[in-house]
C-alpha cells in the first residue's frame, strides 16, 4: 500500500512540473495575426529607427519580399527574454543591395515568443511579419545573417505582384537614393545572399 501511495505521489509531482513548465503554442499559425499576446518593451539603438534616412542608410539591403514561412525562434545566450525569430523569405524586388531573388533566404527578426510560454516579446511599435504577406525590409548583416533588429525595419505591403508603387516603397526608394552621412553606412557589409550583381 506504500508504494501505492509513494506511486502516486510521484506521478502527481511529475504531472505538476510537467503543467508549470509553460504552455505550448502553435507559433507558425499565429504569428503576425491579432491572436498573439503582445508584451512590447523599449529599447534604444545606435540610429533614429523614426528616421527612414537613418534607417536606410544603416541597412546593408533594403528589400521587399515574400514572407513563405516562420522557421523558428532561437534566445540569445540562452535568455527566455530575448528571443530572435527566424523566417524563410522570397525576394521580390531590390532597393538597396542585391540580395537573390530565385531561391528562399532567410531573415532574422528580433522579437519573438518568450521561451515556455504563449507571450511575444516585441520591442515598441515593431511587428513579426505574418507567413503569406508581403513586407518591405531593411536588414543588417550581423554574425552573416539579414537581421532586423529595430522597429521601421518591416512593413508591410499590399500583397501584389506590382508593388513599386506603394507609398512605403517610393519613400525608401527616395531614401536609399539620399543616404545621410550621421550614420555608418551599411553598403560595406555583403551578405551570403548576395546576387554579386550590380
Amino acid at each position: 500500500m506504500r508504494r501505492v501511495k509513494g506511486l502516486l505521489s510521484l506521478i502527481v509531482a511529475v504531472a505538476i512540473v510537467l503543467c508549470s513548465c509553460g504552455k505550448s503554442i502553435d507559433v507558425r499559425k499565429i504569428i503576425g495575426t491579432d491572436q498573439m499576446k503582445v508584451e512590447p518593451y523599449h529599447a534604444s539603438f545606435v540610429v533614429d529607427e523614426n528616421d527612414i534616412i537613418q534607417v536606410t542608410t544603416y541597412a546593408s539591403y533594403v528589400f521587399v519580399a515574400e514572407v513563405i514561412d516562420y522557421d523558428k525562434t532561437e534566445y540569445i545566450n540562452g535568455d527566455a527574454n530575448l528571443p530572435l525569430t527566424y523566417y524563410h523569405v522570397r525576394v521580390k524586388e531590390n532597393i538597396k543591395g542585391s540580395l537573390r531573388t530565385d531561391e528562399d533566404i532567410v531573415v532574422k527578426k528580433a522579437g519573438g515568443v518568450r521561451k515556455g510560454t504563449d507571450t511575444f516579446l516585441i520591442c515598441e511599435g515593431d511587428v513579426l511579419p505574418k507567413p503569406g504577406n508581403t513586407y518591405l525590409f531593411s536588414a543588417v548583416i550581423f554574425e552573416d545573417d539579414l537581421y532586423c533588429p529595430m522597429p521601421n525595419m518591416v512593413i508591410g505591403v499590399e500583397n501584389s505582384e506590382d508593388v513599386s508603387n506603394n507609398p512605403f516603397v517610393l519613400q525608401f526608394k527616395e531614401a536609399c537614393n539620399n543616404p545621410t552621412e550621421e550614420v555608418p553606412n551599411g553598403n560595406q557589409y555583403k551578405s551570403k545572399y548576395d546576387s554579386g550583381e550590380e
